[in-house]
C-alpha cells in the first residue's frame, strides 16, 4: 500500500512541479493578444457609471526571475449619480512603476480571458480579477475574492465596484 501511494505521488508530482518552465533571466515577454483589450471602455448600470481605460505597458518583474513581461494597467473613474466615487483616469498617463492604475492584468491570459486584480482603495482591499472578451465591443469584468491591500490595514466591509461589470468600448 505504501509503495503505491508513493509511486501515485511521484507520478503526479513530478509533472506538476516540474512541468512549468520558467523563462530564462533576462527575457523580454511580450503579447501582441493584450492589445484587444487595450482601449477606453464605459459601464452604465442604473445610475452608476464607471469609466475604465487600459493600457499595454512591458514591466519589470523581479522577485529573482528578473524579466520583462506585457501587462494590462487599468484606470478607472467611478460615479454613482452625481457623486464621485473614485477617479484615478487622471493617472493614465502614469506607469506602472508609479503605482497609480487600479488594475494589474494580463500575465495570466487563456484565450479571450485574462487574470489579475483590481484595487478597490476606498474599501482598502483588493480582488482577484478576470476580463472576458465577449466580443470587439464589449468586455466582462468579475471580481474574485478579496484580499487586504497592505498588511495591517483593517478592511471595510463591502465593496466599492459591482461583482460583474459589462464594459462597451468607447471611442478614444
Amino acid at each position: 500500500m505504501k509503495k503505491i501511494i508513493f509511486v501515485a505521488l511521484v507520478v503526479f508530482y513530478v509533472p506538476v512541479t516540474f512541468g512549468q518552465v520558467l523563462p530564462k533571466k533576462g527575457s523580454n515577454l511580450t503579447n501582441p493578444s493584450l492589445s484587444k483589450f487595450r482601449g477606453n471602455w464605459i459601464s452604465v448600470n442604473g445610475i452608476d457609471t464607471i469609466r475604465m481605460k487600459l493600457k499595454i505597458e512591458n514591466i519589470s518583474i523581479q522577485y529573482g526571475l528578473d524579466i520583462h513581461a506585457d501587462a494590462l494597467l487599468g484606470y478607472i473613474s467611478y460615479k454613482h449619480g452625481n457623486q464621485l466615487i473614485l477617479d484615478n483616469l487622471k493617472n493614465s498617463t502614469s506607469g506602472y512603476k508609479d503605482n497609480k492604475h487600479s488594475i494589474l492584468a494580463g500575465l495570466d491570459q487563456k484565450s479571450d480571458t485574462i487574470s489579475g486584480n483590481l484595487v478597490d482603495e476606498p474599501k482598502s482591499k483588493f480582488y482577484d480579477l478576470k476580463i472576458i472578451k465577449k466580443d470587439s465591443k464589449t468586455i466582462e469584468l468579475v471580481l474574485g475574492r478579496d484580499n487586504a491591500l497592505k498588511i495591517g490595514t483593517k478592511r471595510k466591509d463591502g465593496r466599492t465596484f459591482p461583482a460583474k461589470m459589462i464594459f462597451r468600448r468607447e471611442k478614444e
